[in-house]
């Protein structure tokens, strides 16, 4: 019965110490994570003068409200999101990278202007044209599950971050399951 104990516990142990290999593997070193980031835009941005560009515009209250810009090939591509701010804060921007109707890149923007330049920098958001933002946070994801992150606030992989933000890409992931290009209007012209 000893030697089954044992057995058991060298069993368990080397399934554990396996998974803890597997996990580690899992998210990306920096540099490949960047050099893949830096793919996946790259291979958008060629494309982007000829993608078609849809719009729609949700309100939240009286000051904030969402953009969704849609760019579609012959399927979807990219969604950028873009909040407003309200009254009160500076505007974030999304972007969602697909591949195959499959989210493989999230980044979240916050802009770096003054409160005075907020109209002016939305209006070129909505309008699709180059505006500097700060990256805050990057998510790279391969079949629906988180490989790698990049975050400029201090985070652990501790308390549930990864799986939060894995989940957070299934959320958004699934933005492209509403995805009807008959109900949305053109985007506006730069």
């Amino acid at each position: 019965m000893k030697k089954q104990k044992r057995l058991f516990l060298i069993i368990v142990l080397i399934f554990s110490y396996t998974i803890i290999q597997a996990q580690q593997k899992i998210l990306l070193d920096s540099i490949e994570f960047s050099n893949k980031r830096k793919a996946i835009i790259q291979k958008f941005e060629k494309q982007k003068n000829i993608i078609k560009t849809y719009m729609t515009e949700q309100g939240e209250d009286e000051t904030s409200g969402w953009y969704y810009i849609y760019y579609y090939d012959t399927k979807l591509l990219k969604i950028r999101v873009i909040w407003n701010g309200g009254c009160c804060q500076k505007p974030t921007v999304t972007d969602l990278y697909y591949k195959d109707t499959t989210l493989i890149l999230l980044d979240v923007f916050e802009d770096m202007y003054t409160a005075a330049d907020k109209v002016k920098v939305l209006d070129n958001l909505i309008k699709g044209k180059n505006v500097q933002l700060k990256l805050n946070e990057s998510l790279l994801y391969d079949q629906q599950h988180l490989i790698g992150y990049i975050n400029n606030e201090d985070t652990s992989t501790e308390g549930g971050y990864l799986a939060k933000q894995e989940k957070w890409g299934l959320e958004w992931g699934e933005i492209i399951n509403d995805f009807d290009k008959t109900k949305l209007k053109a985007a506006p012209e730069k």
